[in-house]
This record gives C-alpha cells, structure tokens and sequence, in this order.
C-alpha cells in the first residue's frame, strides 16, 4: 500500500519524537524526514518532495510560517506549535490544521482525517477501518462534523450553512470546498446552492427535492446528473 510521505520540523526534539511516535502507530504514514533547523528543511524541501509537513512556527533563523511561504510546491500543512497567537496566520497559507503542543493521538488523527479528505483523490488508500469526519473553521477553530448527521449543505453569499438534524453550522469554506471533503457516494449537488446527503430523501421530482422537513430545489443545469445518480433516468 502507498504511503502519505511526512516531514516534521520543529527545534524542540521532544516534540519531533512526540509526533513520530504517534504516526509509527499508522500504518498509512511514512516519515521520511525530521529536522529542528528550519533552514535545513527548506534546503531539503527545495529538492524533495513530501505530501504532509508538521511544522512549529517559532524557532531560530527562519519561522516556520515564512519556509513555508517560500515553498515552490508546498505540500500539505500541519501547524504545531505551543502559541495560539499565530491562528489567523496559519489560516492565512491553508494550513489543514492548528495543533496545540502537546499534541495527543486523537487531536492529530483528526487533523490527518482532514487532510485525507482534502487529497482523496490522490490514489493513496487510508485506513478503511478509520472513520471519517468534516472539518470546517468556524470562529478560527476546526469543527468536527459527522457526515452522516449533515441533511444538506447550503452556498450563501461569502460562507456556507451546513445543516444537521440539530443545529446549523456556518463556516466561511466554499461549496466546492465542501464538495471535495464529502464522501461522494452519500453526498450529491442538486444546485449551485446545495449540496445534499442522498441519506436523508424522502422524496423526489423532476425540479425538487425533499430531505426530511425541507423542499430544496434542482437546479436545470444539475438534472441531469441527479436523475442519473438516483437511477431515475428510466422512470
């Protein structure tokens, strides 16, 4: 089985073993480098290629967040770090997430949940037996979403309503966004506006459809694929 190629660069090298013994547990993870200088990890980087990178932010001669900055091809983003002050800034590059040392197991599952979701397109198999959850900011923080509660999804203005069967989630993510982190055998766009769990229909028509107690509309441009993925085409 392939494997996510991972580099972990931070000066204390308590946190470097922290995070190695962590992803010595996961079958699906190969660590190919560590480093505490920051210099040298972009040398390396500018040469070599990986598919996740673990990086502090403070440490001496380069920060973290400027490497990262200078990348040609940079390659997915972890921050770990012992300072919440840099949050906004770790938004800023995309960072797939913000982890607080000390790092436990299951925050940095989390994290590596995401960011399989954000490359599930990359021919690398994870863990089947891992169950996989949505991670949205909201308030400058990652939200954990079950999937399998989301009713539908839908695209306003500058943000997005994620609905549950609880309670609405806005987040500032786009529909395309969302469309690439769902699982695409539960989840179908019906509209520019909407996403839906196919789970959660109760019924449908040519230009509508019922999730539940909502009545959401399909879009003219969308029909045809809905009509196909719902095996309606016949009907």
């Amino acid at each position: 089985m392939n494997k996510w190629k991972c580099m972990i660069v931070d000066d204390e090298p308590v946190a470097i073993r922290i995070i190695h013994q962590h992803l010595d547990k996961l079958n699906n993870y190969e660590i190919v480098r560590t480093d505490t200088n920051a210099t040298d990890a972009f040398e390396f980087l500018g040469s070599n290629t990986v598919d996740l990178l673990l990086l502090d932010i403070e440490m001496p001669e380069l920060n973290g967040l400027d490497l990262f900055r200078s990348l040609k091809n940079p390659p997915g983003l972890i921050l770990v770090t012992a300072h919440r002050d840099y949050a906004v800034e770790g938004f800023e590059v995309n960072a797939i997430d913000y982890l607080m040392k000390p790092v436990s197991f299951s925050r940095l599952l989390e994290a590596l949940q995401r960011f399989e979701y954000l490359n599930a397109d990359s021919g690398i198999v994870p863990n089947p037996n891992k169950k996989k959850f949505l991670f949205v900011t909201v308030e400058r923080v990652k939200r954990k979403i079950d999937p399998e509660d989301i009713i539908y999804i839908e695209g306003l203005k500058d943000y997005v309503q994620i609905r549950t069967g609880s309670e609405t989630i806005i987040t500032r993510e786009t529909m395309s966004d969302m469309q690439r982190q769902l699982p695409s055998d539960t989840f179908l766009r019906i509209h520019r506006s909407f996403i839906i769990n196919m789970n959660k229909i109760k019924t449908v028509s040519y230009d509508e459809i019922t999730l539940e107690n909502e009545t959401l509309p399909v879009g003219r441009t969308y029909r045809n694929e809905v009509m196909q993925r719902l095996h309606l085409n016949d009907e």
